[in-house]
């Protein structure tokens, strides 16, 4: 749960999913709000009253791409915030031949992640931290604990 600080101001999740080899992060091509249309950023989604942020991210993951990601699963990466917003990212892997499909108007994008230095960031388009965040997830997503691999959601096998 969020403190009563936290409450006053709009608060988000956000996460870098892994393809299982850690090959690829899947971005969303963002419609909106208007200062990140168009650029690409993490999935997720606003953190409703009374939600824990790993639920929320779980919800938001799952209307967003019809995966299945268990709230255990999710590893925080770092909390951002100024005065009118807080953001908690996470990070996940996702088990081999799981691909996140687009389920709204804003794409899902599997973006090749080679080394952090080789990809041209400025060509693809983000949103100006999303280069910082997707290096600390990628840290964060290669440990080989088990416990951190996600189930494929029921649906997601048909």
């Amino acid at each position: 749960m969020l403190n009563n600080k936290q409450q006053e101001k709009k608060h988000y999740v956000c996460a870098f999913v892994f393809s299982q080899s850690l090959e690829k992060v899947y971005l969303l091509r963002k419609e909106r709000p208007d200062w990140q249309k168009g650029l690409l950023n993490g999935l997720g989604g606003l953190i409703k009253t009374n939600e824990r942020p790993s639920a929320a991210m779980t919800r938001a993951f799952q209307e967003e791409c019809s995966v299945f990601v268990h709230d255990s699963q999710w590893m925080d990466i770092e909390d951002m915030e100024n005065q009118n917003v807080f953001v908690r990212f996470y990070t996940a892997r996702l088990p081999e031949g799981v691909i996140p499909k687009t389920t709204t108007d804003e794409n899902v994008w599997g973006v090749y992640w080679r080394n952090y230095n080789q990809i041209g960031w400025d060509q693809i388009g983000v949103v100006d931290n999303i280069p910082y965040l997707i290096y600390k997830a990628h840290l964060r997503a290669s440990k080989k604990d088990e416990k951190f691999m996600i189930l494929q959601n029921e649906k997601n096998k048909s």
